[in-house]
Parts: C-alpha cells; sequence; structure tokens
C-alpha cells in the first residue's frame, strides 16, 4: 500500500501538468510510497509527452471517456491504493512543504481529512480569501477554510462519501462539490482541521470581471452555489449572496459598467442553479 495517492483529473491543460508533476517530485518527501494517478479526459494524446518526460514510474495514466471533475475524482478515488489522498487541480503546484505538512496532520492527530489554501505566485490567497488562523472545522465556521485542491483525506473515506457527480465542472451546476462534501462530512461528525500552513500554488481565477470566460465561470459557480444551498436547506446562506448581487447590480450599472455582466451572471447563475434540477445523466 502506499502512503499517498495524488489524483490528478485534467482536461485541456499540457503545459501546467508539466509544471504540477515536476512540483510533486521536487517536493515530495523522501522514503514516502506515493502514486500519481491521472485522469486523462482529453480526446487526443495531449499529455503523453509531458508523462515521458517526468521520467516517473510512480505514475498512472488512466484515459476515460467520460468529462467532469467530481466524476473523474472518484474514478481516480477507485483506481488509488494510497492510505491518504489528495487531489490536486491540474493548474497547481505542490510548494516545498505542501505534502508533508498534510501527511503530519493526517499522522499525528488522526484526523479524517486536512483542509488549506491556496495562494499564487505572489503570496496572496487566491481562489477565495482564506482565514489566517487553525481550526478543528465545523459546520458554522468552515466557510473560508478549505478549498477543493487542497483537501487530503484518508482513501476509505473518500470512497464511502465520494464527491457528488452532479456538482463541480462540467456539470451544469460547475461548483461548490467541495463544499457539498465537507458539508456531509461534517454532519457525521468527521474530524477535520484546516492549516493555513497548508499551502498549495494556484493561479488566480478571476482577474478582469468583464472577460466572457469569467462571466461564463460566474454563471455556473453560483449555479453550484444555488444547488448547495437549496440541497442543505442554506436559506440564509442563498439568500445573502443573493442580494448582495442583486445590490451591486445598480451600483455597476451606475458606476462599474464593465462589471455588470458578470454580477447578472452571478444573480442568473444563483437562480438558476436553485430552478434547474440536475440531468440524470450527470
Amino acid at each position: 500500500m502506499y502512503d499517498l495517492s495524488i489524483v490528478i483529473p485534467t482536461i485541456g491543460r499540457e503545459k501546467e501538468v508539466r509544471l504540477l508533476l515536476q512540483s510533486i517530485s521536487d517536493t515530495i518527501p523522501d522514503r514516502l510510497l506515493y502514486e500519481i494517478i491521472i485522469v486523462d479526459q482529453n480526446s487526443d494524446d495531449l499529455l503523453l509527452s509531458a508523462i515521458r518526460d517526468a521520467n516517473n514510474s510512480n505514475i498512472k495514466h488512466c484515459k476515460v471517456p467520460f468529462r467532469g471533475l467530481s466524476k473523474a475524482k472518484n474514478y481516480g478515488t477507485k483506481q488509488a491504493s494510497g492510505r491518504f489522498i489528495c487531489f490536486p487541480d491540474d493548474d497547481c503546484r505542490m510548494l516545498e512543504n505542501s505534502i508533508e505538512t498534510a501527511l503530519n496532520l493526517l499522522n499525528t492527530n488522526q484526523y479524517d481529512m486536512v483542509t488549506g489554501r491556496c495562494a499564487d505566485e505572489d503570496g496572496n490567497d487566491s481562489i477565495l480569501k482564506f482565514h489566517k488562523s487553525y481550526a478543528d472545522l465545523t459546520i458554522d465556521n468552515f466557510e473560508g477554510k478549505m478549498v477543493e485542491p487542497a483537501i487530503f483525506a484518508k482513501r476509505e473515506l473518500m470512497l464511502e462519501y465520494r464527491f457528488d457527480e452532479t456538482l463541480g465542472v462540467g456539470t451544469f451546476h460547475g461548483a461548490e462539490e467541495g463544499f457539498d462534501l465537507v458539508y456531509r462530512l461534517l454532519k457525521d461528525k468527521k474530524r477535520i482541521f484546516y492549516s493555513p500552513d497548508l499551502c498549495l500554488y494556484h493561479p488566480q481565477v478571476i482577474l478582469d470581471k468583464s472577460e466572457p470566460k469569467s462571466i461564463l465561470r460566474a454563471f455556473t459557480y453560483r449555479c453550484g452555489l444555488g444547488r448547495v444551498c437549496v440541497r442543505h436547506k442554506l436559506y440564509r446562506k442563498l439568500l445573502k449572496r443573493l442580494f448582495a448581487v442583486l445590490l451591486f447590480i445598480p451600483f455597476c450599472a451606475l458606476f462599474r459598467r464593465n462589471s455588470l455582466r458578470f454580477y447578472l451572471a452571478e444573480m442568473l447563475g444563483i437562480l438558476s442553479g436553485v430552478i434547474v434540477k440536475p440531468h440524470p445523466n450527470e
């Protein structure tokens, strides 16, 4: 059995995967038994040269015929044989102590899962704004203290709970699969710890709110938010974000017109996430 299984779902990225594989090789602790499971959703051979150049016998290259981030993570979990498992995004990179910090916490304290944060090249929080203090997570305090690429967990836990395959990139409800997972775990009294010392590199997600990609991302991400809030009856959370967006819209219409479509997309995404049910094939 391996100490750690690193599951990397990927599609459409080659350079980023190269950098991630190199970062793993550069930072993996000595004598750690590990495997890298690449869940390749590309329809072509985009990754073959990157995998060959990595020259790492621990890589398992799994070509799959489906699309969907959560589905790929669950597939990788089934293929894994490590005691612990993690799911870095394909545009992440491991930093010097990422893996060592996570495994020390898991081994020393018998947590079911540990979570951390993501930062950009300047060390600034990316994806979201993270809390600066350590915490044992509860249903009431875990927001701002978890992000999917920085989750390290017991593999048996992930086999039991799994990511919801109707959430996440590649589905209509294109986000919040990590929120949904952690919420379910905490409801069942699983022990999860957040450490700001556990950090992975991840580029900033939204740089320009006027770009079509950012507007589309706002819509799909908020579809996920709407779905998760309804599923777990988090109506206060849902209304809080919806009202905030409704306030942003007239402000942007008057003073920041280049951001107006972004917040309109957010509003439509929240409402769509509430109304549209998951497709049965997701």
